[in-house]
């Protein structure tokens, strides 16, 4: 019942400005703005990679008070582009942004935020553009070092051996990261589908924590292809990052407040890379939501709980 105003709040929530960037590269990027005109600006970075971003993004926030602008990345919901992967990296993520802000002719500082890879996102765009943020808000971290990305997500090997052991399998000899990354990317119906069923399956569930596995034989659609070859597209490029670049970079934002929250228990993004984060950043503030799940509601509804509070103040 704690969450029932949360919820019955976010039904009537909408953007009230929305739109294209010019575009850049060969993609044009979808915006959306929700909130008071007038308030604090908050630039929100989706998840995925490839996922899209969602006006739900806003309700952790107090919107008499905040100015919410989120926009889809290239390659990714609305935003149309001639290739998807052609010029689609973090680095043009973060350009995109900080276009997106001049575009919107905001010269205050901001707030900066993400979830899961939009963590991820959010970070570098503030060690890419200090200057321009106000505060970090950040959760379900997602560091992109080799050992947080490690088959998909590190649990996988611990947990579900015999579900990469199967994978493996039906790769003969190759890398399953290689093996079912050539079928995603193929030409071919029947490839595309296969890297779906197995490797997608293989994301899903143990993303989501799964007690036990399936791969099934559903169909799935061209937009749901187009998302998984976003997010390996960024998988099999490192994430366009050096090894630990984020934390590397850190001193860059070493005097931003940060803010992050984490799920106790997170099967995608397990709370060692948030643990790392607050570390090296030794002005920021943990906020472990006591819970399994990744981007879970209650974390959302402390998000929500902390920026009412900070207005009291």
């Amino acid at each position: 019942m704690a969450h029932f105003g949360y919820n019955l709040r976010n039904h009537f929530v909408k953007a009230y400005n929305s739109g294209y960037l010019p575009e850049q590269d060969g993609h044009k990027i979808f915006f959306q703005e929700i909130g008071n005109p007038k308030g604090q600006p908050v630039i929100c970075f989706h998840g995925g990679p490839g996922s899209g971003a969602k006006v739900s993004y806003a309700y952790s926030y107090n919107l008499k008070k905040y100015r919410v602008i989120i926009f889809d990345q290239r390659g990714c919901g609305k935003s149309e582009y001639k290739d998807a992967f052609k010029n689609n990296t973090i680095q043009k993520t973060a350009e995109d942004a900080n276009r997106l802000l001049d575009y919107l002719n905001i010269k205050t500082k901001v707030v900066v935020s993400g979830c899961s890879w939009g963590s991820t996102c959010a970070l570098f765009f503030s060690e890419t553009y200090p200057k321009r943020v106000k505060r970090i808000i950040v959760n379900a971290i997602f560091l992109g070092r080799k050992k947080d990305a490690e088959y998909l997500t590190p649990i996988i090997p611990l947990f579900y051996p015999d579900m990469w052991d199967e994978l493996k399998q039906i790769a003969d000899k190759e890398h399953p990261d290689n093996y079912f990354g050539k079928l995603l990317f193929s030409n071919k119906h029947a490839d595309q589908q296969k890297a779906m069923k197995y490797y997608k399956s293989l994301e899903s569930q143990t993303s989501d924590g799964a007690l036990s596995y399936t791969f099934d034989g559903r169909e799935y659609t061209d937009k749901e292809i187009q998302k998984f070859r976003v997010f390996m597209h960024y998988q099999m490029n490192d994430f366009f990052m050096k090894e630990n670049q984020i934390l590397q970079n850190a001193k860059k934002i070493a005097d931003i407040p940060v803010e992050i929250y984490q799920d106790r228990w997170d099967p995608c993004c397990p709370m060692y890379q948030a643990y790392d984060l607050h570390k090296t950043l030794s002005k920021s503030r943990l906020h472990i939501i006591p819970v399994f799940g990744h981007v879970h509601e209650d974390m959302f509804w402390k998000m929500y709980q902390d920026n009412l509070n900070d207005y009291k103040k």
